[in-house]
Order: structure tokens, then sequence, then C-alpha cells
């Protein structure tokens, strides 16, 4: 173990609260080292390059469950209910023997098996399902459907709250001005749905969307 006295804190305090596994979740959760940003200030990064000391988060992939509520949540579909009436991945059924592709090109564990620990892999059929499943498609006409019922948005603020529900962010300059260009090529293209949904996907299928820094 690199932290051997951060390993002995922790077994303390999991003593101390009645060795509630909840608790130490909880703690670690709400603990300012795993809610710091994956990308660190360039002397951060020079002083700690592999990141041994936890000086920032790490890059990760959101697992197969979050990337489907993320595109859901981007369409206003996503319902937060818990159980059979949510729309959440969390509380879909399974069939053991027919998984959803999306959460088997995504990694999900087979459930016909006990898993510890998820792989996380990285191959080019994730980028394939995200520019041609029909979901994805027709969740990137939904996402425009709910952008443009806001009548009291200008595109600038349309572009922005389409990055900030993707991507939680605002666009760069150039990320701006191709999406203006490529509005502007379609007929009426800054009210024009389709030429929004395009956006939308495009948004989804980007390396960004499915990475959480």
């Amino acid at each position: 173990p690199t932290h051997p006295e951060l390993l002995d804190h922790l077994a303390s305090e999991f003593i101390a609260n009645g060795w509630s596994t909840k608790k130490l979740i909880r703690s670690i959760l709400l603990s300012s080292t795993y809610r710091m940003a994956s990308t660190p200030a360039d002397a951060v990064r020079e002083a700690d390059p592999d990141n041994q000391f936890f000086s920032r988060q790490n890059r990760r992939r959101l697992e197969a469950e979050a990337i489907r509520d993320a595109i859901l949540a981007a369409s206003g579909k996503l319902g937060l209910d818990q159980g059979r009436n949510s729309q959440r991945s969390l509380y879909q059924k399974l069939d053991r023997n027919k998984i959803p592709e999306m959460f088997d090109v995504f990694d999900f564990p087979n459930p016909n098996l006990v898993s510890g620990v998820r792989n996380t892999s990285t191959v080019p059929t994730q980028a394939l399902f995200l520019l041609n499943n029909a979901f994805v498609i027709n969740e990137s006409k939904n996402a425009a459907g709910h952008l443009l019922a806001d009548k009291t948005l200008d595109t600038g603020q349309r572009l922005a709250r389409a990055y900030r529900a993707t991507l939680g962010r605002d666009p760069r300059p150039r990320e701006k001005a191709l999406a203006l260009e490529y509005l502007g090529q379609h007929d009426k293209g800054h009210d024009n749905p389709e030429a929004w949904a395009g956006i939308l996907h495009s948004l989804y299928a980007c390396v960004d969307f499915r990475y959480l820094n």
C-alpha cells in the first residue's frame, strides 16, 4: 500500500462507526480528495505525474448505466422516481439471457456471475455504438426538441445549454464556431430540429461525454 497511515485511519473510523460500510463509503465520497477534478495545475502534475499521492482525481469512463442516464437526462426524460416507475438504468429489468447492447458494449458484468470489480475497456465498438445505435439517435432528436421548446433562448444560449447538459461545461470558442457553421448549413438552422439533433448526437458520441473529469 502507498498510504498505510490512510488505511489505518479509515480502519479506525470503520470500527468507531460500528463497522458501517455505508458510513465508510460516505466519508470517502464526501472527502475533498475524492471530489477533486482530474485536471490539475502544471505544478501538481509535475510533482505527482502518476497520481501516487492522490493530488487529483483519476479520469475514468462512466459505467453503462451512467451513460444511459446521462443521455436521458439531456433529453429531459430521466425520471428520478425510485423503483418500477423510474427511467433510471439502475431500476431497469434485465434479462440475464439478453443483455441490452449498450450494457454489453460498456462492460456490464455478467449477471450470472458474482463480480466484485467491473472491467473498463476502451474499444472502437463503443464509439460506433454511440454513432449508429437507434436509441442514441432517437434520444438526440428528443434532446433537440427539449432544447428548442424554450423559445426564450437565443442560439448561443441553446448551444451553451446543450454543452452543459451533455459535457457539464460551456463550449470552447473553436467548438462554438464549428457548431454555428454547422447550423448555418441547414435551412432555418438556428431553429431546425434536425440540425440541433445532429449537434446533440455529436456531443453524445464525443469522448468527453463518456469520461468523467
